[in-house]
């Protein structure tokens, strides 16, 4: 048995799987008589999560550990991390806050002081009154931020929360909880050399295919290949380990997630791959449920403990889906699905014309797993726009549908897609002399968006 994606299937097979889907829904959501089995990302949580949420999912699992089940893979990947994540997601950040607060406290006296030394001069001739009043919110601001007890205090109250927890690598409670849960066997060898190969070749598929199918090419783990590229295997093997315990037992499964933008698990609105659920029921019979853990378990995953990291890089990506009326969409890369909100822009006009396909420019942004796309603006390309520079360059080598144009950073693609309006693809030829508009990819590195012959 094997999740090749690239199989055909037929309309049977097709209407079959999504009135099984659909007819047995509400009651998988409910996690109502069904096995049920947990990504990894559901247990490692568990660290950076608020003390009542913790309770709540040691008490989900207990209560139903009858009917959840830890594949071979998932276990080896929460054994081999779960000391890492203690140490990242609750030791780390606790140690971090007191002298965060005695940075964030400095940098507001010296930035404010900053202030009014540079502009003493000017304020002090013609703004008189103003400057006095300044100076008194100097004053005002160093005794308000006069908070060195206020520290010690909360330095004290971590160092005895870390204190007490400093067992807890040892002395495990959700360890603990793992141990009644029910298990699935390993994957023979031979049969783990079959699924990575499986993936190489879909990965092979994914990167062959255009912006418009790529969405329809990703598969369970496609999504790791460029974060985890020594061993991106993980998602694919735990998928088929779950597919066997399926067909074998002859019954549905719920898998419970806590991706919300890698897009390997679950589609964009937080809805599923629909050529999922038809494979998976041409090769099993049966129906997985790919959800989000924090709806049917109605608890939070969030790590409290983590603050967000935002990347500054601007980079470039064509939209996928985009809901003016509620507000949101998706851009798609690589088996990477990133969201973006009316609140991402800050000429929200740009969001109310942005139209699928087009090209979006942002930031990324990341709290805990999930990525989002910040600093949005949409890239209408066009020679007729000033605020776009035209480049020079020369086509140095030339296909059926795609060439290559000089740059000073290495050779730069254009295909039929970024020619102009105002020329033909077949109007270029090796030598000939071009007008380009640049643009960025997803990892920030230029592109050529437009290209047409030199008027």
């Amino acid at each position: 048995m094997e999740f090749d994606i690239t199989k055909e299937l037929d309309v049977e097979i097709s209407a079959k799987a999504l009135k099984a889907y659909s007819e047995s829904f509400q009651s998988a959501f409910k996690l109502e008589n069904i096995a049920i089995f947990l990504d990894t990302n559901v247990l490692i949580s568990y660290y950076g999560m608020a003390s009542a949420e913790k309770a709540k999912l040691l008490s989900f699992l207990r209560d139903n550990r009858e009917n959840i089940y830890l594949t071979h893979q998932v276990q080896v990947e929460f054994r081999r991390n779960r000391v890492k994540n203690i140490e990242s997601d609750l030791f780390e950040p606790l140690r971090k806050i007191p002298t965060s607060l005695e940075s964030a406290v400095a940098d507001s006296k010296n930035k404010f002081k900053q202030f009014l030394s540079s502009n003493k001069k000017l304020l002090l001739a013609d703004y008189p009154d103003e400057w006095e009043k300044l100076l008194k919110i100097e004053e005002n601001l160093i005794q308000a931020l006069d908070i060195e007890q206020l520290g010690e205090e909360l330095k004290s109250k971590i160092e005895r929360t870390t204190s007490d927890l400093k067992d807890i690598k040892v002395v495990d409670e959700l360890l603990d909880t793992c141990l009644v849960l029910k298990k699935t066997p390993k994957l023979e060898d031979g049969r783990i050399s079959e699924i990575i190969k499986l993936y190489e070749r879909l990965s092979d598929n994914l990167d062959n295919a255009n912006s418009s199918s790529q969405q329809y090419c990703v598969f369970p783990g496609s999504g790791d290949r460029k974060n985890k590229k020594d061993y991106p295997y993980g998602d694919f093997i735990i998928y088929h380990e779950i597919l066997d315990f399926v067909a074998q037992n002859k019954v549905n499964a719920v898998f419970l997630t806590h991706e919300k933008s890698k897009g390997d698990w679950i589609g964009g609105k937080m809805s599923p791959h629909i050529h999922y659920i038809e494979h998976t029921y041409a090769e099993t019979g049966q129906i997985v449920y790919i959800l989000n853990a924090e709806k049917p378990l109605s608890l939070s995953l969030e790590n409290i403990h983590g603050g967000s990291k935002e990347d500054l890089k601007y980079r470039e990506a064509a939209v996928m889906t985009i809901d003016h009326d509620k507000g949101f969409g998706f851009i798609y890369n690589d088996g990477e699905t990133v969201y973006f909100n009316v609140n991402s822009f800050d000429d929200k006009d740009d969001f109310f014309n942005l139209k699928r396909q087009e090209y979006l420019r942002f930031t990324l942004k990341e709290h805990d797993e999930n990525i989002t796309a910040v600093n949005c603006r949409r890239q209408d390309y066009s020679f007729d726009d000033q605020q776009f520079t035209v480049h020079e360059s020369r086509v140095v080598s030339i296909k059926d549908r795609y060439g290559f144009i000089e740059n000073e950073n290495g050779n730069l693609y254009f295909h039929k897609l970024t020619t102009d309006d105002s020329c033909q693809f077949s109007d270029f030829k090796v030598g000939s002399i071009v007008e380009c508009l640049f643009g960025l990819n997803f990892d920030g590195d230029p592109v050529v968006r437009k290209i047409r012959l030199k008027k």
